[in-house]
Formats: C-alpha cells, sequence, structure tokens
C-alpha cells in the first residue's frame, strides 16, 4: 500500500498526488574514470515513488531511503 499523502506533502505542498511505487529500488552512480571504472551503490535503498505536482517540475521521483532521515 502506498503511504499517507501528509508524508509528502509536508515537505512538499506541491504534491497532488502518487502516480506509481514500488516497494524497493536500490540506486548506483556511476563512476566511468579512475583506474576502475563502473557502477558504485549510492547508499541509497527503499520504496520509490513517482509523484504529481501541480508545478514545474510536474513529476518527481522520489526514494525514502533508510539510510538516511533526508529522503
Amino acid at each position: 500500500l502506498a503511504p499517507n499523502m501528509s508524508l509528502f506533502t509536508t515537505s512538499d505542498p506541491n504534491i497532488e498526488k502518487i502516480v506509481v511505487h514500488s516497494k524497493f529500488v536500490v540506486a548506483y552512480l556511476l563512476q566511468p574514470d579512475g583506474p576502475n571504472p563502473g557502477w558504485r551503490k549510492a547508499n541509497i535503498e527503499g520504496p520509490v515513488y513517482l509523484v504529481k505536482r501541480r508545478c514545474a517540475p510536474y513529476f518527481q521521483l522520489l526514494v525514502k531511503n533508510q539510510f538516511s532521515n533526508h529522503d
């Protein structure tokens, strides 16, 4: 189930609705330079939400990061 909208609107009052969500994602960063180029885990994991906003940007991806209090 998607969370209560108040979890999102307290940090961004322009969020209208959750369009779609996934229970769990893991983010990676691409490090193209250096002696060992490649993908590295970014310590960002948790549920992801595509939300619709009232103003630009009209759509936004939000990850509720389980490793941080700052999403």
